[in-house]
């Protein structure tokens, strides 16, 4: 598709990852593919209190797995659920920076509508958004979900080698401020 492009024209998309300059890089990647708004978000307690309710219209969450405190396959659940008013069929797209089996696989038992390795480019971006719109999801009864497993734990590359590894793939020249940002906790 072409440098600005309308595949998400009319969408509210809101992206959850603890890290500043992906979130800045994904909100810049998802406005050129015609996002009419995209929201911020640094962890999933916020995440889930602006879901809750349906009081945001959210078209799809991008949601990292990695992060402090609630992991993102944890407000999955919860979303998978309805737990506290939860949108149970909220359009779900997972990014991770990891390669856990275990990861894959709860992702796929709560019906994660697509899975993206970082570093995320533009085109699976676009590619894993244009297949979940294309396809209208309904989620399963909650029983469904209330025993797969997020407890999940990882020993492998951190956070930062993920989002240099974006920005390398996405030929983004990082300056020592966008390292330290990525490194704080």
């Amino acid at each position: 598709m072409s440098p600005t492009s309308t595949l998400l024209q009319g969408r509210r998309i809101m992206v959850l990852d603890d890290e500043k300059y992906t979130l800045r890089m994904l909100r810049t990647v998802l406005q050129g593919l015609g996002a009419t708004d995209v929201m911020d978000v640094s962890n999933a307690e916020e995440a889930a209190q602006i879901l809750n309710g349906n009081r945001f219209k959210v078209d799809c969450l991008c949601a990292d797995f990695n992060m402090p405190k609630v992991h993102g396959l944890l407000l999955v659940k919860a979303i998978r659920l309805g737990a506290r008013g939860l949108p149970r069929d909220l359009p779900i797209v997972m990014l991770t920076g990891h390669t856990n089996e275990a990861i894959v696989e709860s992702a796929r038992a709560l019906h994660v509508n697509g899975l993206i390795r970082k570093p995320v480019s533009r085109a699976q971006l676009e590619t894993t958004l244009g297949r979940v719109f294309s396809n209208p999801f309904q989620a399963a009864p909650p029983e469904a979900y209330r025993d797969v497993n997020v407890k999940i734990s990882l020993t492998e590359p951190t956070q930062t080698e993920a989002a240099a590894r974006m920005a390398k793939e996405m030929n983004v020249n990082l300056g020592a401020g966008d390292v330290a940002a990525m490194t704080e906790a």
